[in-house]
């Protein structure tokens, strides 16, 4: 009786391993997509990524490499976010409650871009004002060497490094 409990239970372990196998793959992409997706709201802009994956065993990972944030409503102008290699880390069931543990950005450049003529930003504004909450709650960030730089509204004018 007892070697049938234990045989039973092994078969239930490597079931449930080859299912996370099998599924594994699937969850990722649609976790990506839903980033992705998330990302590109929260910020109002368009992500280029030249990588991008996501590990969900046995805590979430997500890596990303040659990441680039564009305003979609100025595309013109350079990028708002540029970051050569972030790193997000997650307990699977604080993401349930949208709890993110921490987040690593390498190479993270910032470009604030001048503000537009009145009308435009009010607008903006009132957009803003009726934005939902936060998607997320993250405990912890570290980008050392981030630069920060403002762009002038003149173009004769020398943008602002920090």
């Amino acid at each position: 009786m007892r070697t049938k409990i234990i045989i039973a239970i092994g078969v239930v372990i490597v079931l449930a391993i080859a299912g996370w196998g099998l599924f594994a793959p699937v969850l990722s992409r649609i976790a990506r997509a839903r980033m992705i997706s998330a990302l590109e709201e929260s910020f109002a802009c368009t992500l280029d990524e030249k990588t991008f994956e996501v590990s969900i065993f046995p805590r979430v990972t997500v890596v990303g490499e040659g990441v680039v944030f564009r305003l979609k409503d100025r595309p013109s102008m350079p990028p708002l976010f540029t970051i050569r290699k972030f790193t997000v880390h997650a307990n699977p069931l604080g993401l349930l409650a949208r709890h993110v543990s921490s987040v690593q950005l390498e190479g993270l450049d910032i470009q604030v871009p001048p503000r537009e003529d009145s009308a435009a930003r009010q607008e903006k504004d009132r957009e803003a004002s009726e934005k939902k909450p936060p998607r997320f709650v993250i405990d912890e960030i570290i980008a050392d060497g981030t630069t920060l730089t403002t762009l002038p509204k003149d173009s004769w004018k020398e943008p602002l490094h920090f």
